[in-house]
């Protein structure tokens, strides 16, 4: 496997986990816990270390 191919998998693999963990935090709680879309995005960018716009791109890429 190229290093590319890896690198692009790893990187699908990431993506997913954060639309899966922005899922969780955000669209799958009970409207009295819900947190604003911009509260877990930032807890999100955090816990990932990546950019707010970022984490913005990769879930809303669809």
């Amino acid at each position: 496997m190229s290093a590319a191919l890896t690198r692009c998998e790893r990187t699908e693999r990431r993506n997913q986990r954060l639309r899966d963990a922005f899922y969780a935090h955000y669209t799958n709680l009970p409207r009295p816990r819900k947190y604003s879309r911009e509260y877990v995005i930032a807890q999100l960018s955090e816990e990932y270390h990546l950019s707010l716009r970022t984490v913005e791109r990769i879930l809303y890429r669809k």
